[in-house]
């Protein structure tokens, strides 16, 4: 039968649990021996990575933006005891946002929901922004039979901090609890929600470092952004310095972010979501990766993220079809050899490849026509995707000067023969095609 929670405050001096069944629960009775403590902080000698800092970096505190203050309720009823206690929890709904403030350094404040739904119940605090001010966050499930708090979680980041958590829940009684590590301000309230998801990946709960799932040597993993606030956070090892590309690809309607952070919690890098970050040197050592939402999400389309070693770099490309506007297109020879004819809009098709013949994947690929009047270079650019080939647009390449021409038995044909040259992050690459044939007109 389905349970309906609610304090019973305006007419007991002790606060009760009453349920839809008629049963009441003394709140009086819960085992109120509980130690709110510092979870063991991860350390780690200060590292950057090369290839590039992002010019825009995002604070660690990516989801202020994310909490309505204003529709916020200041949870204490009337004349009731203080919360500082789980004998004294105040009631709270999922989905609710709330505040409160603590009055004196070491002080926590107790809260209680129920929820009746199986799925992953997700706790975010916005603390007092400030630098003498540490507040924690903990939670806790109520043991009905023994009437003790059980399954503790706790996010203790340091002062100033946003704290969040996460929990599979199978249904049941709840206790949030924000404390006073150090400082406080009776005048600044934090804010507190609890959300309910019903969709959600299989690496969860990972919504906090202490929470982050462990890979070794790179990462290669599907998962979902199930709520606004969600965060997923991975824990990469490298035991030895490594080249990696790294990409976080999704079709979702949805606009994601990848931060990279060291074991300090320094922010390195932020890379937006469906493009390539190529050639990245991180040196040996361990690192918090995190996946955010940054205005929007979709918890049934999934990302995927992924960070692998880089293989030997691209050496040259094999372009296996020019397409050309103007009616032009094709292999032809005007006396200098095979080359592919052009308009002004092309697009190249080819691969990718190594020195030993191999595809190079999710690596960006240039091409430049160098046209003959005003020796003008044009040039387009795409990534190559996971088997190395590439189609690359080049527009706008203008007219053509028609210095050479051409009597195929009935017509001549006015043309230049103009160079075209590939490159990837700015180093040349060998190519199997490295001029074309740039049309001008024709004439009897």
């Amino acid at each position: 039968m389905k349970k309906i929670l609610s304090l019973c405050l305006f007419f007991l001096l002790i606060p009760q649990l009453v349920l839809a069944e008629d049963v009441t629960i003394n709140l009086d009775e819960i085992d109120d021996d509980i130690v709110l403590d510092k979870l063991e902080e991860f350390e780690g000698e200060p590292v950057e990575i090369k290839g590039g800092k992002d010019d825009d970096i995002s604070s660690l505190q990516i989801d202020d933006e994310k909490m309505n203050e204003d529709e916020a309720e200041i949870v204490a009823p009337f004349d009731t005891p203080i919360n500082d206690s789980p004998n004294n929890a105040y009631s709270i709904d999922i989905d609710g946002v709330y505040q409160d403030v603590l009055t004196e350094e070491g002080q926590t404040k107790w809260y209680l929901f129920e929820n009746i739904e199986p799925g992953k119940l997700t706790v975010f605090l916005q603390t007092v922004n400030s630098e003498n001010i540490d507040y924690d966050l903990h939670f806790f499930k109520l043991n009905e039979e023994t009437m003790t708090l059980e399954n503790q979680l706790s996010s203790t980041y340091g002062p100033g901090m946003n704290e969040q958590l996460a929990q599979i829940s199978d249904g049941g009684i709840y206790f949030v609890a924000v404390s006073s590590w150090e400082g406080y301000d009776e005048n600044t309230p934090f804010y507190f929600t609890v959300l309910h998801s019903s969709d959600y990946d299989s690496q969860e709960p990972d919504d906090n470092i202490w929470q982050a799932t462990l890979y070794n040597n790179g990462i290669n993993v599907s998962g979902t952004v199930d709520n606004e606030f969600d965060l997923d956070w991975k824990m990469l090892s490298l035991d030895e310095e490594k080249i990696l590309n790294t990409q976080l690809e999704h079709n979702a309607d949805a606009s994601y972010q990848l931060d990279i952070f060291d074991m300090n919690l320094n922010l390195l890098a932020s890379f937006s979501d469906n493009q390539s970050y190529n050639n990245y040197v991180f040196p040996e050592g361990d690192y918090f990766i995190r996946v955010a939402s940054t205005s929007s999400y979709d918890a049934m389309e999934a990302y995927n993220l992924s960070m692998t070693e880089a293989g030997p770099p691209p050496s040259r490309v094999n372009v296996t079809r020019i397409d050309s506007d103007g009616g032009v297109q094709g292999y032809i020879d005007y006396g200098y050899g095979n080359f592919w004819r052009i308009r002004s809009n092309i697009t190249i098709h080819g691969q990718l490849l190594d020195n030993n013949g191999n595809p190079v994947p999710n690596t960006p690929v240039e091409f430049t026509v160098v046209r003959e009047i005003n020796n003008t270079p044009i040039s387009g650019a795409s990534t190559t995707d996971s088997d190395g080939n590439f189609s690359v647009n080049v527009n706008n390449i203008g007219p053509a000067a028609g210095y050479l021409s051409y009597y195929t038995g009935y017509r001549i044909h006015y043309f230049d023969l103009i160079p075209l040259i590939a490159s990837s992050n700015g180093v040349q690459l060998a190519s199997n095609e490295d001029g074309v044939y740039h049309f001008a007109y024709s004439t009897f």
